[in-house]
């Protein structure tokens, strides 16, 4: 279990563990609030596919400020509880968490990869 962060502690009943069967690659697509976004692949879905995944590793740093570090998890769990209980056309899936990088257990939220990009990568009218 990683020390920076408390993995543990994250409302997860509703929402799958795929620590096992992810491979996140080292291609940055890009950052966000807390965090950045691979491109990877889910390796436990159906018989014969693996499909691409975004995987969007959450930016820790070690916090020696035990306020601050709280703070931190709290906004990284009110986003999973968030992302976790809205179902709309227009906001990705959260197909499950995982935990990257052997060792060092970066939590992460994995979503199904959109092949045209984010709403950012549009020109706006």
């Amino acid at each position: 279990m990683s020390d920076l962060f408390p993995y543990d502690q994250l409302p997860t009943p509703t929402v799958p563990d795929l620590s096992d069967q992810i491979e996140c690659t080292t291609e940055l697509i890009g950052r966000g609030g807390y965090g950045s976004v691979y491109k990877g692949r889910w390796l436990g879905a159906a018989a014969n596919t693996k499909p691409i995944i975004a995987i969007k590793i959450i930016d820790l740093v070690p916090l020696k400020d035990e306020v601050k570090r709280k703070r931190r998890v709290k906004l990284i769990t009110r986003e999973l509880s968030l992302w976790c209980s809205i179902q709309h056309e227009n906001i990705l899936p959260l197909l499950g968490i995982a935990l990257i990088n052997g060792d060092t257990n970066i939590p992460a939220f994995v979503c199904p990869w959109m092949e045209n990009g984010s709403q950012t990568s549009f020109p706006s009218f």
